[in-house]
């Protein structure tokens, strides 16, 4: 949480206008909703999308605040102009919108190249403020704004990163992410209750994630992976995985059954 809690103070110029987004906010909407004890699924990836144009006006380039939190910035490769960035092996991506994934994309105002990802722009457009304070870091004595997705678009957003990853690991960890939600009843009627709003805005990724979502189901191997991931979130030992995954692909079918009508 330290390393999260020093990024968010220095980038506090800046919170109105960027949107944490991916394994982290999953955690925040937990604590929100159940407080300090809630149990999360860990993460140590730190993500934010950007708008494709952020001024600098009179404050310092976004990245130099990055490097102020302690992060170390390195050149990713020669020719992308992509940067690497990590602190105490925690990598920070930095994101905007894109067609297809991973495309470099020049931030405007801030001689900034990120990595792109379609749906992002969604996400940045359907965010909301959050507090967060000592429930994430007892540093954060007082409370500090940043912007999160709204968990319709969030929950939408993960079944859509998980079908463009190439590690089955991480395209499980998405679906992990999405389950949780899932499990817990405020979010899922959060969940639930806005994600139909979505399909008149964004029809097409809202179609999709539908579609990656039933071939997602019939997926045995990635079913197993997600399952192992859940298990693993636990603290105990589970020695027969089969419950567990039945329930997993329950929750899945009756996600769609309630949202697209499939199952």
């Amino acid at each position: 949480g330290s390393v999260f809690a020093d990024l968010v103070k220095a980038l506090q110029p800046y919170l109105d206008d960027i949107v944490f987004v991916g394994g982290w906010v999953h955690a925040l909407y937990l604590l929100e909703a159940e407080g300090r004890d809630a149990k999360t699924i860990g993460t140590y990836d730190i993500d934010i999308t950007l708008p494709s144009v952020l001024a600098a006006s009179d404050r310092p380039p976004l990245i130099d605040l990055v490097r102020s939190a302690g992060f170390e910035v390195q050149p990713y490769d020669r020719a992308s102009g992509l940067l690497e960035i990590h602190r105490d092996s925690i990598p920070l991506d930095l994101l905007t919108e894109a067609p297809d994934p991973r495309r470099p994309m020049a931030i405007e105002g801030q001689e900034l190249v990120v990595q792109g990802y379609p749906h992002q722009k969604m996400l940045y457009e359907q965010s909301r403020p959050m507090l967060v304070g000592g429930e994430v870091d007892e540093s954060l004595d007082e409370k500090v704004q940043i912007l999160v997705p709204r968990i319709p678009a969030y929950g939408l957003g993960k079944a859509l990163s998980s079908a463009s990853r190439t590690s089955p690991q991480k395209r499980a960890k998405d679906l992990v992410y999405l389950y949780e939600l899932l499990n817990r009843e405020r979010l899922r009627r959060d969940l639930l209750e806005g994600l139909p709003a979505l399909e008149g805005e964004y029809p097409e990724p809202f179609a999709a994630g539908g579609d990656y979502l039933v071939d997602a189901t019939s997926d045995e191997r990635l079913l197993r992976e997600v399952t192992r991931q859940v298990i693993e979130g636990t603290d105990f030992s589970v020695q027969d995985d089969t419950p567990v995954r039945a329930k997993v692909k329950a929750t899945f079918r009756r996600f769609l059954s309630d949202i697209w009508n499939r199952n």
